[in-house]
């Protein structure tokens, strides 16, 4: 995952060899407003967060359940033609 940051232009790299980053295969990325990423995987649901530059792997759901993986058909993220 690149992030740019766009008062400098400066680009940081991460991937699961130097940060907390649990999947190098990333599916869909949303902005949470709060200085947050939602990221998903295949495998994993996850938050960073920006200004501390920390990974945070989502196991619980709001009421304390184990999250379940699922294929990323069922999680809303686009699927093309070919998988």
């Amino acid at each position: 995952m690149m992030v740019l940051h766009r008062k400098t232009g400066r680009k940081v790299f991460y991937n699961q060899q130097n940060s907390g980053l649990p999947s190098n295969h990333i599916y869909s990325i949303i902005s949470d407003g709060k200085d947050g990423l939602w990221i998903a995987s295949l495998d994993y649901l996850f938050h960073f967060d920006i200004a501390g530059k920390r990974f945070a792997v989502i196991n619980e759901d709001v009421e304390g359940r184990p999250v379940q993986k699922r294929p990323a058909c069922c999680l809303g993220i686009p699927v093309n033609a070919s998988g």
